[in-house]
């Protein structure tokens, strides 16, 4: 079961502010575009990437397909239908540092809270849309 996204209004700015590539990633208009509208219009300023190829060869590193650059920083964006840990434990899988969580309603803070407690799987910063709110944690 596909999470519903619900996104708030935008606070003041010119709603979704944000670039993107031609032609978008394939998940862009089921999965990935009303997180970034949420980002966008927070403020966050995000650019939307289409799939890297040769990423060793060409950067020098291992990351695998990120889908945004989040304020200058490549990021993974993670719907959780089941089980947070398991969208953290990909985001790392991927070599990045910043991961985006899209949480359901459905999720209870304590829940939530507990799994990052119990996060010892390396650094990673989290940006967590959770009930239509933006939260920031740092995990290591």
């Amino acid at each position: 079961m596909q999470p519903s996204l619900s996104i708030p209004a935008s606070r003041g700015r010119a709603p979704h502010s944000y670039r993107g590539t031609k032609p978008p990633p394939n998940d862009w208009f089921s999965d990935n575009k009303p997180i970034v509208e949420i980002l966008a219009d927070n403020g966050y300023k995000v650019k939307v990437i289409s799939a890297l190829e040769n990423i060793k060869n060409k950067y020098g590193t291992n990351w695998s397909n990120p889908d945004i650059i989040l304020n200058g920083f490549l990021a993974d964006i993670k719907i959780v239908e089941k089980s947070i840990k398991s969208r953290l434990k990909s985001a790392k899988e991927q070599k990045l540092k910043k991961v985006v969580l899209f949480i359901p309603d459905f999720f209870s803070r304590e829940t939530i809270e507990k799994t990052f407690t119990e996060w010892s799987h390396g650094t990673l910063e989290v940006l967590w849309i959770y009930k239509g709110k933006i939260n920031k944690k740092y995990l290591k």
